[in-house]
């Protein structure tokens, strides 16, 4: 039965149509090799070996950061904000990263306070610690708005960056206008 069906296949269809179908491309034939290849293992041990990966380095940042808050917060422990504060232009690198660390994420009135009495110390003699204008930026410290202005007066790239604070200051304590009718 089965070579009869075949036969008539052969008797019933024209050679003409066998042909058409050999010498047109269709889907398979186009999309083929691009479907094999997000088939492949390779493909998908990238795939999944950078996911694993980014989710490991998630991870691990998260951990780096937590252990490096929790030393920020025992190094602080014994000092006044004062010398929190004074750190921060500390010739040991990894004592200025802790007060940085601490003050950013820890810092009260008393520690902004003296942010902005060293920004001021600094204004005068002409050297600023960009870090200063990270800290009152990042803590929205409206008390530093006058200090900043007068460093945002010049040409440098410190008084770029206090221009910016400003911005970024201001635009977070302004009242939205209320809608015109």
């Amino acid at each position: 039965m089965n070579h009869l069906s075949g036969l008539i296949l052969l008797i019933a269809v024209p050679p003409s149509a066998f042909a058409q179908m050999s010498e047109e491309e269709g889907f398979f034939d186009t999309y083929l090799p691009i479907a094999k290849l997000f088939d492949s293992p390779v493909f998908f041990g990238v795939v999944v070996g950078s996911a694993v990966l980014l989710l490991l380095g998630a991870v691990g940042f998260v951990l780096y950061t937590q252990r490096l808050e929790k030393r920020a917060l025992a190094w602080a422990s014994s000092l006044s904000p004062r010398e929190r504060v004074e750190r921060l232009s500390s010739a040991i690198r990894s004592e200025a990263h802790l007060a940085f660390v601490y003050l950013r994420k820890h810092a009260q009135q008393p520690e902004i306070e003296a942010i902005v009495a060293a920004l001021e110390e600094q204004r005068k003699s002409g050297k600023i610690n960009p870090a200063l204008i990270y800290l009152l930026e990042d803590l929205q410290a409206v008390p530093a708005l006058p200090i900043l202005k007068q460093i945002a007066g010049g040409k440098s790239r410190t008084a770029e960056l206090a221009a910016l604070a400003i911005e970024r200051i201001t635009a977070g304590e302004e009242p939205s206008a209320p809608a015109k009718s």
